[in-house]
């Protein structure tokens, strides 16, 4: 009786092994092609270890998010093309392209304005944010390697976009640490955890899942600003 030789085809071996890069052997987060993003309107349903329900508001941040929730239509930041700000630039389902250097990873965006971060990459306790950043959109990142993970690290926000576009409120204390794990070939976990004591009592995290579209490029997208 013979026995049957099952063949598995080498690419899909391949799809589901971590990507090794050529940067000191760090995982390469990049590649020739570009990271599909997955369209989250309202976060609440990927947070992780919720507490009743949804984001751990104190009464400021909960009183926002109701006023919000009923002007949402009119009062969304990106309705007016100004850059989507950190974490919500994930959320949107457009594609970003991630180049990866020896202490560099620069981020481009297709949607958000076509926006980019250039982020400095060392140690942790070898780089530093400025004393008194200047609060801008997407904030001051630096990052750094934690095993198989990229962890970046962003303060220096101003007010003027939301985390999502159901309404969830920052301000300008805002402090996100990010993870990037690129599990396989064709997967990227994104771990957002956000601590804002300006409108929530304590720290609460977001992880969503991108997809990669091996040898595709980012397309140009025009924002039209809504009336």
């Amino acid at each position: 009786m013979r026995s049957k030789l099952w063949l598995i085809p080498a690419a899909s071996l391949c799809a589901l092994l971590p990507v090794i890069g050529q940067v000191a052997n760090q995982p390469d987060l990049g590649g020739s092609g570009v990271w599909n993003l997955p369209n989250v309107p309202d976060v609440t349903p990927h947070i992780v270890d919720p507490k009743q329900g949804g984001a751990p508001f104190n009464a400021k941040g909960k009183q926002v998010w109701d006023d919000r929730r009923r002007t949402q239509s009119v009062d969304d930041p990106e309705k007016s093309c100004l850059p989507s700000g950190v974490p919500r630039i994930m959320y949107s389902s457009y594609s970003m392209e991630i180049l990866q250097l020896p202490n560099r990873v620069v981020i481009v965006y297709e949607g958000g304005t076509h926006i980019f971060r250039s982020i400095p990459i060392g140690t942790k306790a070898g780089l530093k944010h400025p004393t008194e950043p200047n609060p801008s959109y997407m904030g001051d990142s630096y990052g750094w390697w934690d095993g198989d993970s990229l962890i970046v690290d962003v303060v220096g926000f101003n007010d003027r976009t939301w985390l999502d576009s159901f309404g969830h409120p920052h301000g300008e204390k805002l402090h996100v640490v990010e993870k990037y794990t690129r599990r396989d070939t064709l997967t990227l976990d994104y771990t957002a955890t956000i601590d804002d004591p300006e409108y929530y009592t304590e720290p609460w995290t977001v992880t969503i899942t991108a997809t990669y579209r091996p040898n595709d490029r980012l397309k140009e997208v025009i924002c039209q600003e809504k009336q």
